[in-house]
Formats: structure tokens, C-alpha cells, sequence
């Protein structure tokens, strides 16, 4: 089910869908977002994460260990060790766990596991190779838990998705054993912005824009080329990897770094799965009263629990 196949979500976007997109370009916009501005947005956006309710029937533990600054999600009935480890999106600029928090609940509530997520270090403060440092210590902190890699999915949105597969090649690189699966939700896998879906999806995207995803990544880059594979990680060797399960809307513009993702790991021999939805907003997930997020969410729970437990 999960093998090298590529599924076409034929939903309709549905009105709520339509006007949650009009109130995105109006409030949480992160178009024309620069390396002047970056701070004053990410202060924005944390204020915004604020006013967020924490997800029922879960229960938050803060962790300040190592160097590794997070917070396990634990659904009221799980009780084994089967565990999310999720890295937020955020062009690596803004965000934080606590932006992602009901997100991440959700899917952890949804599959019957554990949930834990990192604040990694961000740009223009902490540029490349920052962020994956810290989301490789996150790792290795749940394997010194005593977690079982066979009983971890890493997974992550946007920035985020494209961190997960970078943590899983320089895992590899390093002989840490991998975790079971890979979950990778609209992900930014080509920090130099060269996708055709930059252009081809402006009218429809209603979060990004290509002028911010080409600074963005510019910054994250710092010294290092914006086509190093743990920068960009089309351009990474996916061989050896644990099977991955990419979710994308056809109207992102990053539509085609998920698409090149897949192809990516296809020709490296390791196991993909894509699932493109139809006309959907970047990382719809977010938004748990929308019948296509919960749908959504739930397709990833069948992933995690035909991998893991």
C-alpha cells in the first residue's frame, strides 16, 4: 500500500477551505519576509501561537536536557514507547513546537503514540548547519531514552520535512541506527527555489511566495550552496533510508520539491509514497476543523501504525 506509488486525493475544497485561505493572506501572510524583517514576524507568529488552545486528552511534558529544548505530547491512553519525533516548519526562520503543538498532537492522538517535538536553533541567528545539529541531538536523545529506532517515525512540515530527510542521510552517514519511517508534509526540499510550481501555483498559493522562499533559503544556506544535499536534500543520496510518505496539495508552490522528493527516492532504491490533494492550502493540516485536515492526519496515522507498534 505504501510502496512507490503516487495517489491522487480527488477531494473538492471545501467552503471553509475557500475562506480560511482569504484569512491566511490576510493575517498570517509570510510573503516579502526578509533577513531586515525575519525577527519581527517570528515575533508575530509566536504571539499568534499564543491564543492556540492545547489539544484535549493529551498531556504536555516540557524537556530542557543536553542541549535539547522540547516537549513530549502524550495522548491519555498510550502507554508503550512507540514515538513521533516531529521537527516544525517554518522556513527555519519562525515557528516553534508551540506553534505546531495541536498539529503535532493531533497526528500522535490520531495514531495511538507519543509525540515529541524540538525547538531547533533558527536563522539569521543560527544558519546551516544549526538546525540539523540540533534535530540529530533531538534523535539521539530519544534513542538514549531507551526508544527503540524501530519505534520512531521522524517527521516534519515545510522547512521541516525537508529537515526530516536531511536528519535521516546524516544519520545514516553517521551509523545511527534509523528510525522505522519517514513523514513529510509539504515539504521545502529545494532551497534554491528552482521548481516550476514557484510559478505555476503563485495565483493559488495564499502563504509563500517565491521571492521569500529564495531568501529564506539563502539565509538558512549561510556559506554553504543552497544545492549541498543536507540543504537541499533532492540532491542528497536517499539510498538506505526507511520507506517515506509525502502528503502536498496540487496548488502549493512547492508542489514539485514534494514531487522531486519522490522521484529522488525512487532512483535512490528507497520506498516513497506520494499523496497529492487537490487544491488545498500549504500545510492544511494545521487546521483540524477542516474535513480534508482530519482526513489527512488520519492517512498519516495509517502510515505510522503500518510501521511502527
Amino acid at each position: 500500500m505504501y510502496e512507490n506509488r503516487i495517489i491522487e486525493i480527488t477531494n473538492s475544497p471545501s467552503l471553509i477551505m475557500r475562506i480560511l485561505q482569504w484569512l491566511i493572506r490576510m493575517v498570517v501572510n509570510l510573503k516579502n519576509v526578509n533577513e531586515s524583517n525575519c525577527t519581527r514576524h517570528r515575533l508575530r507568529i509566536d504571539r499568534l501561537a499564543g491564543i492556540l488552545q492545547k489539544l484535549r486528552g493529551v498531556k504536555y511534558e516540557p524537556v530542557s536536557s543536553d542541549g535539547v529544548n522540547g516537549e513530549w505530547m502524550i495522548p491519555d491512553k498510550v502507554t508503550d514507547d512507540c514515538t513521533l519525533y516531529y521537527l516544525h516548519g517554518g522556513g527555519f526562520v519562525v515557528c516553534s513546537f508551540k506553534t505546531h503543538r495541536r498539529m503535532i498532537a493531533a497526528i500522535a492522538k490520531k495514531a495511538d503514540v507519543k509525540a515529541f517535538a524540538i525547538d531547533y536553533r533558527k536563522t539569521p541567528e543560527h544558519r546551516f548547519p544549526s538546525a540539523l545539529e540540533d534535530a540529530v541531538k533531538g534523535y539521539e536523545y530519544l534513542l538514549k531514552s531507551g526508544i527503540a529506532p524501530e519505534n520512531i517515525v521522524i517527521a516534519g512540515d515545510s522547512a521541516g520535512g525537508g529537515l526530516a530527510v536531511a536528519t535521516l542521510v546524516s544519520l545514516r552517514d553517521m551509523g545511527i541506527p534509523l528510525p522505522a519511517a519517514a513523514v513529510c508534509i509539504s515539504p521545502w526540499a529545494d532551497l534554491e527555489g528552482t521548481g516550476a510550481s514557484l510559478k505555476k501555483n503563485a495565483a493559488t498559493e495564499y502563504l509563500l511566495d517565491e521571492d521569500s522562499v529564495k531568501i529564506w533559503g539563502k539565509i538558512y544556506a549561510g556559506k554553504a550552496d543552497v544545492r549541498h544535499p543536507l540543504v537541499s536534500p533532492i540532491y542528497a543520496d536517499l539510498s538506505g533510508l526507511p520507506p517515506l510518505f509525502i502528503q502536498v496539495s496540487s496548488s502549493e508552490i512547492l508542489l514539485d520539491d514534494s514531487v522531486r522528493l519522490f522521484e529522488r527516492a525512487l532512483e535512490c532504491g528507497t520506498k516513497a509514497t506520494l499523496e497529492k490533494w487537490n487544491g488545498l492550502i500549504h500545510v492544511w493540516h494545521f487546521h483540524q476543523f477542516m474535513p480534508e485536515a482530519r482526513k489527512a492526519i488520519k492517512n498519516i496515522s495509517y502510515f505510522i501504525n503500518a510501521h511502527i507498534g
